[in-house]
């Protein structure tokens, strides 16, 4: 679910409780460097980062910007 393309890219995730955060993706870790074992994705939220193990998402959509 967590794919190199969404580096850098403004993105929609929902985690498994329903919960829906918007940002940008600042950093995805691979499952070898992770402390948890499972690929993680960072997401900038506001002036933070927000870390997402890959089995805490539900969905990801990529954000498109239309004007």
């Amino acid at each position: 679910m967590i794919e190199q393309r969404y580096l850098g890219k403004q993105i929609k995730l929902t985690d498994i409780d329903g919960r829906c955060w918007q940002g940008e993706v600042d950093g995805i870790i691979s499952e070898w460097d992770s402390d948890s074992g499972e690929r993680e994705l960072l997401l900038a939220v506001g002036s933070g980062l927000v870390e997402f193990k890959e089995s805490e998402i539900a969905a990801i959509e990529e954000q498109t910007d239309t004007v």
